[in-house]
């Protein structure tokens, strides 16, 4: 209860390479501690260059997209990781620490038995005014361009650190297992009665 948090996204948005969405959320304004969840599906329509989510400030080459370069890549700066296949449906987490020069990355991995992690570090300073956006890179100087087609299904950002543990936990939910019991035979029936 005491951890700031907003949902950006909170229901499936399709992006056909014509809209975005401007959260005007500054995750790099200044140098703090935050954890963004992204649940995604970017679209096999893609080329190169075209951006899903970013808080990124080009003139810098500074901060993250989630963009399609010959794959489904998450870059910071200009270091690029791939994170998922095209039309695949998965959940990524990024989360900064203040006082990181980098990002981590944690990936649902929903065709493999577990969450992918990796660590990007850069060099240069992280601190830029861009603001986060999806469907679309958003450039210095406010142009929206290189539209991607994808779907987020769903976003939020949590304003601190919430560990290693939680990071991996947010991104490993769709390998759940949910139990069910069948309370006996014939006691539902479907609307076309079988």
């Amino acid at each position: 209860g005491d951890i700031e948090e907003k949902v950006l996204i909170s229901e499936k948005t399709v992006f056909d390479g014509t809209n975005h969405v401007d959260t005007n959320e500054q995750l790099f304004n200044e140098d703090k501690d935050f954890v963004l969840a992204i649940e995604y599906s970017m679209s096999n329509e893609n080329v190169n260059d075209n951006v899903l989510a970013q808080c990124f400030s080009g003139f810098l080459s500074s901060g993250f997209r989630l963009w399609y370069n010959t794959g489904v890549k998450l870059g910071l700066g200009s270091v690029n990781e791939t994170v998922s296949d095209v039309d695949t449906r998965e959940v990524v987490v990024v989360r900064h620490k203040k006082g990181e020069n980098g990002i981590h990355i944690y990936v649902s991995n929903t065709n493999g038995d577990s969450v992918m992690y990796t660590n990007i570090t850069v060099q240069d300073d992280m601190t830029h005014n861009g603001t986060l956006v999806f469907g679309c890179n958003k450039a210095d100087d406010g142009a929206y361009e290189n539209n991607a087609k994808g779907t987020i299904y769903w976003s939020k950002l949590w304003y601190t650190d919430l560990g290693d543990d939680v990071c991996s936990q947010i991104a490993y939910w769709p390998h759940e297992q949910i139990n069910f019991e069948m309370c006996g035979f014939k006691r539902y029936y479907l609307s076309d009665a079988s």
